[in-house]
């Protein structure tokens, strides 16, 4: 939900936020901690199954978002740790819980658990303005009767890649609403409706997806181009007067739970899986890897290191060392099942739960012999150059996201093969590299260690090609991605790698040094596992 569409909820809880009273629904118990996916920069949804309702890897606007029905765009102020602190929350509610009861429940925990205080405003906040371009809008009167509604059209795979939707009896309020929710990488801000036009219309738009344009070529159409071209409207980035929800106080530390949550929830079933089979794949049987039933984990012709870095992942207990070469060599399928009790356990659906269980599970089938060491290994340093940073408001809160900054704008549209725009805001230099392996997504393997000596927090724009855009190496950036050092743009292209961002836009600079990282050495394996 956008900040423009998020203002009948502000008002209605600008209602409810001062009639508390003591008979407001409320969790009959709360299991609130700091998550142990703490280093996943993604959340699992929040989900009411039954008496049960549990959200994982949650930052407090996610927690927010789910209590009142506002994203982060509409939530302002608040520390600078909002976006970026995570935390798992298992809840009782009552049978027959509706979502609308749902929501003050989450309320009541935020209030009681992180003290969490806010209130409604309107604050000047950017946004995408839509208006009537110079000429008359190129929109038909809707007819009567007919569907309501936007719907999205085949497109050609073989033509121009272009997204069309067929918009039918849409008044411009709802359009507005619309754009924001399918813009994509090119709206960053909410979308309000500024046109005068009050009556309801029917219209067709195309345009290319921004991470297509560099391959649509001259026949790429971006989405500001399409709206002012096939209707005759206009989309500007300007600051307007915006319903907002203002973070008064929050702690960041969750009071502890209760000795009523332990009554509430039993002890988690063992972490282990109730049934397994383990045998060598067969040749021309295909590569599958299956984790989306509850529980349950599949894999079909899977190499055994994979199996290995997959189980010790370097979020976890480190790199593994000392993997016999046959271990790439040899393939296996994998079917291991809980049990049915365990399943259902909301607890089990996380993937560092899986990555435990299938740890058990590879040690005694091939009967491993590990441990784990501090050893000096070759790992990405930020290190500083010729910084070229500018100072952070402090009051603002320290998240990354894809889009342009407040300025609106936007180098993608010029040069198309610059197809990543990362804006960060109020990030100190460790942020900076503790978020490099996401923001420049197969560039850089982590952990990276700030080593820059910058003191403080900046707000910055960076703006690259992804890998999948070919660039040429040079002896300024070292060899590809593939061998682990960072790619350098090819000129002629236009390309820009991230680390040629990070140098040419920001002063910084990833290097490649000794230091040492905790690995798991395995002392011990068998080839064959023991039977099933």
């Amino acid at each position: 939900m956008r900040i423009a569409s998020a203002a009948a909820c502000l008002t209605l809880f600008a209602v409810s936020v001062f009639a508390q009273s003591a008979s407001q629904p409320a969790f009959q118990a709360a299991d609130v901690r700091v998550s142990t996916l703490s280093m996943v920069q993604y959340t699992v949804p929040g989900a009411l199954r039954g008496d049960r309702y549990s959200i994982w890897n949650a930052t407090i606007i996610d927690l927010i978002d789910a209590a009142y029905g506002v994203d982060a765009d509409a939530v302002y102020g608040g520390p600078s740790w909002l976006e970026s602190d995570r935390f798992d929350v298992l809840a009782k509610a009552p049978p027959g819980t509706t979502p609308e009861q749902l929501k003050l429940m989450l309320r009541a925990m935020l209030a009681e658990r992180f003290h969490l205080i806010v209130h409604p405003d309107t604050k000047p906040m950017p946004a995408y303005i839509l208006t009537v371009g110079k000429t008359k809008p190129k929109l038909r009167e809707a007819a009567a009767g007919g569907e309501t509604g936007c719907k999205v059209q085949p497109s050609n795979p073989t033509g121009v890649p272009y997204t069309t939707f067929q918009c039918r009896n849409i008044t411009m309020d709802d359009f507005a609403k619309i754009l924001s929710q399918i813009g994509g990488s090119y709206l960053t801000h909410p979308v309000v409706n500024s046109t005068a036009l009050k009556d309801s219309w029917d219209f067709d738009l195309h345009w290319t997806n921004l991470r297509l344009l560099a391959r649509a070529g001259e026949d790429g159409l971006t989405l500001f181009d399409a709206i002012y071209n096939q209707l005759g409207l206009q989309l500007e980035l300007q600051t307007t007067p915006t319903s907002v929800l203002v973070v008064d106080s929050v702690n960041e530390k969750p009071t502890d739970n209760s000795a009523a949550v332990a009554n509430a929830f039993p002890a988690a079933l063992p972490a282990e899986y109730e049934v397994s089979v383990i045998r060598p794949s067969p040749p021309e049987e295909p590569a599958r890897f299956v984790t989306n039933v509850p529980g349950q984990i599949e894999l079909h012709n899977i190499p055994l290191s994979f199996l290995i870095q997959f189980a010790w992942s370097m979020f976890d207990d480190g790199i593994p060392q000392n993997l016999p070469k046959w271990m790439d060599s040899e393939h296996f399928d994998l079917i291991a099942k809980t049990s049915p009790e365990a399943a259902q356990d909301p607890r089990r659906t996380q993937m560092g739960d899986m990555q435990r269980m299938l740890k058990r599970l590879l040690v005694e089938r091939f009967q491993m012999v590990i441990h784990t060491e501090m050893q000096p290994l070759d790992a990405w340093v930020l290190i500083a150059d010729k910084p070229k940073l500018e100072k952070a408001d402090p009051s603002t809160r320290s998240a990354c996201k894809e889009g342009p900054g407040a300025d609106g704008k936007d180098p993608r549209l010029a040069n198309p093969v610059l197809a990543r725009l990362v804006t960060c805001q109020n990030t100190t230099m460790a942020q900076l590299a503790e978020r490099i392996p996401n923001l420049g997504a197969g560039y850089f393997r982590p952990p990276i260690l700030d080593a820059t000596g910058i003191e403080g927090a900046y707000t910055f724009t960076l703006s690259f090609s992804p890998p999948a855009i070919p660039v040429a190496a040079s002896s300024a950036g070292g060899t590809s991605a593939s061998t682990g050092a960072a790619p350098v743009a090819s000129d002629p292209a236009g390309a820009v790698s991230f680390a040629s961002a990070l140098s040419k836009q920001l002063g910084l600079k990833l290097e490649m040094r000794k230091r040492p990282m905790r690995v798991l050495v395995i002392d011990h394996i068998e080839q064959k596992p023991t039977e099933n």
